[in-house]
């Protein structure tokens, strides 16, 4: 491997559909608490939820008025035809959220196995029959290089979906992965809670979080087994 590039990104050069919630709320302090692994669940699925809430912000809404006793009240009705899409493995720990949020939401799966640093291959995928006609939360809370995303866009698109329909949801960023799947898909939004500093050698999102599906499912070395 050569020497990898370190991609900053300044006010002129920040993606149009880029959505930062520290822009709104700071969650610096909140986002490296993940970083104390006993409670990483706890702490992540808070912020999971917050990240799924702004998100759904960007959604398409009717504005509707409704009679009550008092006089006329203002109702806002999201689009109904939405579902939601988690990346395997990590992806998953987002879905909880989303439930909570969206009481019934389909979701799909989709898994890409990587493969060194040279993009991913598409292992299973179960999506909606009719994905086409919604509206797509696409759920992974660490985005590094892009290449899963990307990957998982693309099969969005070819399912049908259209690309300005498909709101891409992460905890933490790398400024290289931003870069890379707006490049590629200008008409796509991101919704993440923080943009670290840069990737590593390995491609891991520096300072990051670590494996946090390990983390978060209580799979890695750290977490004892219960006897």
């Amino acid at each position: 491997m050569g020497n990898k590039q370190t991609v900053t990104l300044e006010p002129k050069t920040t993606p149009k559909g880029l959505n930062i919630m520290l822009k709104i709320i700071n969650l610096t302090k909140v986002v490296k608490l993940l970083g104390d692994r006993p409670y990483v669940g706890e702490i992540s699925d808070r912020l999971i939820r917050l990240v799924v809430k702004h998100g759904l912000g960007y959604l398409p809404f009717l504005e509707k008025q409704e009679v009550t006793p008092t006089g006329y009240k203002e109702k806002f009705e999201f689009c109904k035809k939405l579902c939601g899409v988690s990346i395997i493995r990590s992806g998953e720990s987002m879905e909880n959220a989303l439930r909570a949020c969206c009481k019934g939401i389909k979701i799909g799966r989709v898994f890409i196995h990587r493969d060194g640093d040279n993009g991913k291959q598409l292992i299973y995928e179960k999506l909606p029959n009719d994905i086409s006609e919604r509206h797509v939360l696409l759920l992974d809370p660490v985005f590094a290089t892009g290449n899963s995303a990307n990957q998982a866009i693309e099969l969005l698109i070819k399912k049908g979906v259209p690309e300005s329909s498909i709101i891409f949801l992460n905890l933490i960023s790398a400024p290289e992965g931003i870069q890379c799947v707006c490049n590629r898909f200008p008409s796509l939004k991101i919704v993440t809670s923080e943009i670290d500093a840069k990737l590593n050698e390995e491609f891991r999102v520096i300072p990051g979080l670590g494996e946090f599906g390990d983390s978060y499912f209580g799979t890695d070395d750290y977490f004892v087994p219960i006897e």
